[in-house]
């Protein structure tokens, strides 16, 4: 974050700071990330502890485009969606006078860990719908959709399942990073950020996304590629302390509610 961007928020918080409701402003999105270029917002979120009149929305400050979003204290501490975990565990406090904030995000991320593992498993059954664990491993093994539409010959779908797949795949890596899943227009671009992926993650990202033919011979290919995903995911759980069900398909059908 340059020096100019510092006393813009500044100053802005030199304003909020006067509201006697505010409790406290966290940074969101890539401005709290650190991540920013010159094509961010500055996403931002004021907690309040009753009605305020301070501004919300989108406005520019300098040459600055702030986004301000007023949140309840109580909001952030009653349960916490995926996508709060991502903002929220992501994010920089820039004003927190009574200490509320750091605590509660704390409390949430030790949280965070134990749902962690519950999501992962869920997302490996998830995956075994559509990529074949002809090894059986920790009991996923079962007809895929993939190969339901290949036998239909059913280019289309089949490409469009593999999408999904890679969806999934991409939520995996996060989870093994014990990191928030970001939302979806981030997930391939913060990927590098994470410490646990293979060492030519890159090269098989453009593998999977790539799509140049509507045929048999461009989804191996596609296919190929997210095995070796698949594969990684595998020995790195088996390498883990993760405590991952010996039978991951058992544990879905007592966890799923």
């Amino acid at each position: 974050m340059n020096n100019d961007l510092k006393q813009v928020i500044f100053d802005y918080l030199s304003g909020i700071k006067e509201d006697p409701q505010v409790v406290g402003v966290v940074l969101t999105g890539s401005a709290g990330r650190e991540d920013m270029d010159q094509y961010s917002d500055i996403d931002n979120v004021i907690f309040v502890n009753g009605s305020t009149t301070i501004k919300e929305g989108k406005f520019m400050l300098g040459k600055y485009l702030f986004d301000s979003r007023i949140v309840n204290i109580e909001e952030i501490q009653s349960n916490w969606s995926e996508d709060m975990f991502f903002a929220y565990l992501n994010s920089s406090i820039v004003y927190d006078p009574g200490n509320i904030i750091s605590k509660i995000i704390t409390a949430k991320r030790e949280e965070w860990t134990t749902r962690m593992l519950k999501r992962l498993q869920l997302a490996l059954v998830e995956l075994s719908v559509i990529y074949e664990f002809s090894d059986n491993w920790k009991g996923l093994k079962t007809v895929t959709h993939y190969h339901k539409f290949l036998d239909r010959n059913d280019y289309i779908s089949a490409h469009r399942i593999l999408n999904i797949g890679f969806e999934i795949i991409l939520d995996i890596l996060y989870l093994i990073n014990n990191s928030p899943i970001p939302d979806i227009k981030n997930k391939i671009r913060l990927l590098p950020k994470v410490k646990i992926l293979p060492n030519d993650a890159n090269k098989l990202v453009n593998e999977v996304v790539l799509i140049t033919s509507f045929d048999v011979n461009d989804l191996n290919r596609r296919y190929k590629a997210l095995i070796l995903f698949v594969n990684f995911i595998k020995d790195n759980i088996e390498k883990s302390q993760l405590h991952i069900s010996d039978n991951i398909y058992q544990y879905y059908l007592a966890n799923r509610a």
